[in-house]
């Protein structure tokens, strides 16, 4: 049996300031905005979020059953209910009787198939760092590792995979922990392998790269590459008994530590906590969230970083966002909006002994790390989501701008529930009123719904999508391109009839053939009817002027017919017209004074 929960009233009444508000759950998702599943009655934990193109989420979990977890990836159509077409009834299950199989981290592909990265236990105590591929429909992939499944073993003792990223070429990088056994040593490890699950021989020591190898403990807890190749990682170190957050760039062929940046590819942060989550800014910035430990407890704090690991003195205050809402706030997730605000995420509350319950936590900043006070209460939402304890390890945010967090709730009834919370946000990048969930570009002020349409410039304007075309005579020119959109027959490219005071082409010049244009003396000579059918008449004054010779040619020149010494002194004279095509005809008539052009159009 599957059991859905939403939260209670209560709860919403006691979070939403007002509705549609940014930071309010929305209410068409789950009823509520709150979501908590249990589909295995036990314990169930969300690790991963992410939001496929058609809108549909997925979510990473480790789910307890009997006495150990395994891996989950359960599927949610866009109103919070499960995808019952994604695996076996909206959730694919990774099972070893071993021990227990921990989810961490969860990776969209282009073709929209995923990676899912975490543990596999050999025995209770041994574990070993665990990719799958699952295709778009939720099952292992045959193509990658072992159907679908790679296992990889560092060492005899504890291994975990817990990042997974994927480069332009579809490269994929591991990030994790290797245990030394017998000790507390934790080495930082990243592994390569290529998009068919083949570990990467050529990176590191034959596919691995691990490095913090002395009596230290570590932990790479997120990783991204990098648009020049190499590997940027966030997490902790122990360098002196205390937990410090930690960034580390490592060189793309895995060879070492990049000496460019910071202290020779190794960056401390003098804060006492962990770096949980990691992005890089659209501005370049290097963002890090996580906590840091002061006397009244543990602050949220989110740290800036230049490309070369030197702090950004220009963010918050002296490089760093530092809040402080409860006596235990975390961040534990951290995304940038499209107009480059920074959502921060994790939980907030007491602890065991004192406090208010622990629950979800979000805080949103501008670029430069100070506070945006539209957000939620002054910057703030804090969404309490159990009476025990309730936290947000991810974050991921829809195309519409709402905000999805994930975790865990505490509940009475069996363990945790696997959390899912969905914000309202309206982000307008353009400021030209309309949300990106309305605007088809909120990056243009002149692009929204309503707007006035600007004919023939391939734009769609109003967000209709339909990019105005005017073209009023139907010739496959719009009205930009034709200089007569009343006329068919005129248009950019078309035939060029000469001497007929119309610019067919559109080049702004009618053409004129210099030996058929009109002179004073075809003013003597009169050709009707004209347009003509089958035949056409000659007619002029009698008088001193004797015609010749009459010429009957294209346009082009080309003689169609002649007549000697025609006889127009006995009245009109007939020119035959018939099997001749249509078009622009031209007579030239040779008289004792001169050369007389006449233009005749055959219909």
């Amino acid at each position: 049996m599957k059991k859905l929960f939403t939260i209670s009233l209560f709860y919403i009444l006691a979070i939403a300031a007002a509705v549609g508000q940014d930071g309010a759950p929305d209410s068409s998702f789950a009823g509520t905005g709150v979501l908590l599943i249990d589909l295995v009655q036990n314990t169930e934990t969300g690790n991963g979020v992410e939001v496929q193109a058609d809108g549909k989420i997925l979510l990473l979990a480790s789910a307890k059953i009997g006495a150990a977890f395994d891996i989950e990836v359960v599927r949610l159509n866009e109103d919070g209910s499960i995808d019952s077409t994604f695996a076996v009834d909206g959730a694919y299950r990774y099972q070893n009787l071993n021990g227990s199989d921990l989810a961490y981290d969860l990776n969209i592909l282009d073709d929209g198939s995923m990676l899912v990265c975490g543990s596999h236990a050999n025995t209770p105590n041994d574990t070993e760092m665990l990719l799958i591929k699952l295709d778009s429909g939720g099952s292992p992939d045959s193509t990658f590792g072992t159907n679908g499944i790679v296992i990889q073993h560092v060492d005899v003792d504890q291994d975990y995979a817990n990042a997974v990223d994927v480069n332009d070429q579809g490269e994929i990088f591991l990030g994790g922990t290797s245990k030394v056994q017998g000790f507390n040593y934790i080495r930082n490890v990243v592994a390569k392998y290529d998009a068919h699950g083949v570990i990467d021989t050529t990176f590191g020591d034959h596919g691995i790269f691990m490095w913090k190898t002395d009596s230290t403990a570590n932990d790479v807890l997120q990783l991204q590459v990098l648009d020049d190749g190499n590997i940027l990682t966030s997490g902790r170190a122990k360098p002196a008994g205390k937990d410090r957050i930690a960034l580390y760039k490592i060189l793309s062929d895995g060879s070492g530590l990049d000496t460019a940046f910071a202290d020779h590819g190794e960056l401390l942060a003098p804060f006492e906590g962990k770096g949980y989550g990691l992005t890089v800014h659209e501005n370049g910035n290097i963002l890090v969230t996580g906590n840091n430990l002061t006397a009244q407890g543990y602050d949220l704090v989110v740290l800036a970083y230049n490309q070369d690991g030197t702090e950004n003195l220009d963010f918050g205050e002296f490089g760093v966002a530092q809040f402080n809402k409860g006596i235990n706030d975390v961040g534990l997730a951290i995304l940038v909006q499209s107009d480059g605000k920074i959502i921060a995420s994790g939980e907030t509350g007491g602890t065991v002994f004192s406090g208010p319950p622990r629950a979800f936590f979000s805080v949103r900043m501008d670029a430069e790390g100070v506070i945006d006070t539209t957000w939620g209460d002054h910057g703030f939402v804090t969404t309490p989501t159990s009476n025990f304890f309730a936290f947000a390890n991810a974050s991921a945010i829809q195309a519409d701008g709402k905000v999805l967090l994930v975790g865990a709730s505490a509940t009475n009834v069996s363990g945790n529930d696997l959390t899912v919370v969905r914000y309202n946000n309206f982000i307008d990048e353009d400021m030209d009123g309309y949300s990106l969930a309305q605007d088809c570009n909120d990056e243009a002020a002149a692009i929204h719904p309503g707007a006035t349409e600007v004919p023939n410039n391939d734009i769609d304007e109003d967000c209709d999508g339909i990019a105005l075309v005017i073209d009023e005579d139907m010739d496959g020119y719009n009205s930009y391109e034709d200089c007569n959109d009343n006329d068919p027959g005129v248009y950019p490219g078309a035939e060029e009839i000469p001497n007929n005071d119309i610019d067919e082409d559109c080049d702004g010049t009618d053409l004129i053939v210099e030996s058929v244009r009109e002179t004073v003396l075809s003013g003597k000579f009169r050709v009707f009817p004209n347009p003509a059918q089958q035949s056409a008449y000659i007619r002029y004054e009698p008088g001193g002027l004797r015609p010749e010779r009459v010429t009957l040619t294209d346009a082009a020149g080309r003689t169609l017919r002649q007549w000697s010494s025609p006889d127009l002194t006995g009245g009109d004279m007939a020119i035959d017209l018939s099997g001749l095509p249509a078009g622009m005809l031209i007579l030239t008539i040779q008289t004792n004074e001169g050369l007389a052009v006449k233009r005749l159009i055959k219909e």
